[in-house]
């Protein structure tokens, strides 16, 4: 059976001085493509084609994305306009791709999203593990059972609700540690690698400047410990750099000093 095409959509920048051709690795792409293709369903019927994690020709890259069934976007203030100039243009060369939008940049409450948007599919709110392997799931439904969405439907904008968070976080497999970043870094051996660290998710605050992943005010959940150094290990051997994102780093003292303290060993 032919598998249907996905790409991933996360640009950033190059990182520090130009001679260290330093970038980050697609980790918020990475852990959602990880838990999607941790399901025997999704790994059955689809492939992952091209995963993007700099700013290329978007002409270029448009057409090549142009050939994948479905092509998502994780989308942040820095890379928003090139996204929605990319999608905008996959969407014109192949109207049967479903175009998928997740991030905190996506205006999840303008009732008008998809009027000033119409290239847009689907938006995934808030945690998008869960609700992106569904989508692939049940890829060519009209997805209205799938909570977490905001769907373009010919009669405009539907809301399926919010989506339930991930209780336990090791149900998600590391990105790093079952080579969903394999392909991209053994084809790009001149780059040095900025790999993104998440040992919890989550924020207990509220502050009114913030959009910390759409998770502000929430229970803080936490990776196994285990898991957190041997993603550690990972980096230590292969990247040159790397970014803890947790909202909060140091809540949890004796915890986070040893994360620390393996920090620095490695």
């Amino acid at each position: 059976m032919t598998k249907k095409r996905i790409s991933f959509v996360q640009p950033n920048f190059q990182q520090g001085p130009k001679e260290f051709n330093a970038y980050y690795l697609p980790y918020s792409a990475g852990v959602i493509l990880s838990y999607a293709l941790a399901s025997k369903k999704v790994q059955d019927a689809w492939e992952l084609d091209h995963l993007v994690w700099r700013r290329e020709p978007v002409e270029e890259l448009a057409l090549k994305l142009s050939t994948s069934h479905v092509v998502a976007f994780s989308t942040y203030v820095w890379n928003h306009r090139y996204n929605y100039k990319l999608a905008r243009l996959v969407k014109t060369l192949n109207p049967e791709c479903t175009i998928v939008f997740g991030g905190p940049e996506p205006a999840i409450e303008d009732p008008d999203l998809f009027v000033k948007e119409p290239f847009m599919d689907l938006v995934i709110k808030m945690e998008g593990e869960i609700t992106f392997r569904r989508i692939l799931e049940d890829h060519g439904s009209d997805y209205t059972h799938i909570e977490g969405l905001l769907i373009n439907s010919p009669t405009g904008l539907i809301n399926t609700g919010d989506p339930k968070r991930i209780n336990d976080l090791d149900e998600v497999p590391s990105p790093y540690l079952v080579g969903i970043f394999d392909r991209v870094m053994a084809q790009n051996p001149g780059v040095i690698w900025n790999a993104t660290l998440e040992t919890n998710r989550g924020c207990p605050y509220q502050c009114t400047f913030c959009d910390w992943g759409s998770l502000t005010y929430n229970k803080v959940k936490k990776f196994e410990l285990t898991r957190v150094f041997h993603e550690l290990e990972w980096i230590g051997r292969y990247c040159g750099f790397v970014t803890i994102t947790d909202a909060n780093f140091g809540m949890f003292i004796e915890r986070d000093n040893m994360i620390v303290d393996k920090l620095i060993e490695v």
